[in-house]
């Protein structure tokens, strides 16, 4: 895949991830309590060695026990990716009746991120069933046999903010911000969403659908808790994977979950569920969980479930995964993805740990060591920044590294950095912060190296030069710099 594909990829993964954030928050916000499901549904983090997962939804409420479909759209639509011909790959496989869809609008702001509508909207499983017939079945997306294909159930999404002035059975009446009125006429077999005194936002609202009802997603459990034990016993494996997940969040229910657990992780034909069974033992400090997960990232034949397994450590915030991970980020004998995922999940997870991650900047695997980089980058504080600053020296590799760990922040410690420079650096450390200064530009560095008299002037002095040219240079500015590599292809 290119980099321009890639990149493609990874803004549709971000604005997933942000729609799927709106949706906890929305739903939390309505009683539920939400786990993601999907493992990373909630990040953007891609990586290619591809974990055959079971096809679940993103999230779940350990109250209610719904199951929670996300989809994030940069033009709003009620449509569902579909393979008709594949049962496994159809738009509601092991989905239930009771069980959500959310559709949320995304769009890019002025700093070019993805921000998601507060506008949720929220359909059930079995309302989208009864309304199969009114949908519209796309084009293939690919040219593959089976290849999915768009199932979009008509609606009526507005173009303008509004107030809700009259909401009837074949028209909605509205009022603009700028005071003028606009009446939607509502087609024959749609139903509206909408009623009286109801705010409408551009392209994130949905006014009317073929689907009969559009839910208000609070959360049905109040005294009663859905049951995930008796899922275990179930014939269908995506409910089993539902039910191990949820129960390792219920501490309330291990008494009767860890044996069933026990079993699972030992005995279950379908591996991702055993790993899973042995991820919740582990979140419940059963012993047994942490003894299958050692054996689980040892099985060197099998990358994808060492990749599944050490992503699942990623979420556990205990000295036994941090030890786990260690041992797999220190191991050269495995793939260098993997070495770099543990990497990713010790900073996802502690903060204390910057003096380690140092030590794989300059690993000699390029994944590993870019990992490392931006792992260490992250973690990065005021507390630990002398940390980074003394791990500079002769080895030129790491010290590059840390120069580029430190321009990732900019100018923001820059005061500390020229004090280091100034009470404690050796020689070697003082040249490349030297350097560092050059790259910044004299704008944050002057005024503060003029403070330290004599030596700081001799510094500027030394800078001078390389500031004048540099900073004057037009061609390598990024976008010129690609203008320039664009034309060097061309013959």
């Amino acid at each position: 895949m290119s980099f321009k594909s890639d990149y493609s990829f990874l803004e549709k993964v971000t604005m997933g991830s942000v729609g799927t954030q709106r949706v906890i928050e929305f739903l939390t916000n309505r009683g539920h309590k939400i786990i993601e499901l999907e493992r990373y549904s909630t990040r953007n983090k891609i990586w290619t060695t591809k974990v055959k997962r079971l096809r679940i939804p993103d999230l779940l409420c350990l109250r209610c026990g719904q199951r929670v479909e996300s989809r994030a759209k940069s033009k709003l639509a009620i449509t569902m990716s579909d393979s008709p011909s594949k049962p496994d790959r159809q738009w509601d496989f092991a989905l239930r009746d009771n069980d959500l869809v959310a559709f949320v609008y995304c769009y890019k702001n002025a700093d070019d991120e993805w921000v998601a509508s507060d506008i949720v909207n929220l359909y059930t499983i079995g309302d989208l069933r009864g309304a199969i017939n009114k949908s519209v079945l796309g084009k293939p997306k690919s040219a593959d046999e089976g290849a999915e294909r768009d199932r979009t159930w008509p609606s009526s999404i507005p173009s303008f903010d509004a107030k809700v002035i009259d909401a009837g059975q074949h028209m909605v009446r509205c009022m603009k911000a700028n005071g003028r009125r606009y009446t939607y006429k509502i087609r024959k077999n749609y139903y509206v969403h909408v009623k009286t005194g109801d705010l409408i936002k551009a392209n994130a609202s949905i006014i009317a659908s073929v689907i009969p009802l559009k839910q208000e997603g609070y959360c049905p459990a109040r005294d009663c808790r859905y049951n995930f034990l008796s899922d275990l016993s179930s014939d269908n494996r995506e409910t089993v994977y539902c039910a191990v997940k949820a129960l390792g969040f219920l501490i309330e229910d291990s008494k009767e979950s860890i044996p069933l657990l026990i079993d699972i992780a030992h005995s279950y034909p379908d591996e991702l569920i055993r790993l899973e069974a042995a991820g919740s033992l582990a979140r419940l400090n059963c012993s047994s969980g942490w003894k299958i997960l050692q054996e689980l990232i040892n099985q060197h034949n099998n990358l994808s479930l060492q990749m599944e397994a050490v992503l699942l450590l990623g979420e556990l915030n205990d000295p036994r995964a941090k030890r786990l991970l260690f041992s797999i980020a220190d191991n050269k004998g495995c793939s260098g993805e993997l070495r770099a995922a543990a990497i990713w999940g010790l900073a996802y997870q502690y903060r204390d740990i910057i003096d380690r991650l140092i030590t794989y900047i300059d690993d000699e695997v390029l994944d590993v060591a870019l990992h490392a980089i931006i792992a260490c980058s992250r973690l990065t504080n005021n507390d630990n920044l002398e940390v980074i600053l003394n791990a500079i020296g002769t080895n030129i590799r790491r010290s590059a590294a840390i120069i580029t760990i430190l321009m990732l922040h900019g100018v923001s410690y820059i005061s500390q950095i020229i004090e280091f420079v100034f009470k404690k650096a050796n020689s070697e450390q003082r040249k490349w912060l030297i350097y560092l200064m050059g790259l910044l530009g004299p704008d944050p560095c002057f005024s503060l190296l003029e403070k330290y008299g004599k030596e700081g002037r001799e510094i500027i002095n030394s800078l001078t030069m390389f500031w004048d040219l540099h900073y004057n240079n037009w061609t390598i500015k990024p976008d010129i710099s690609e203008k320039i590599r664009f034309l060097l292809k061309q013959n």
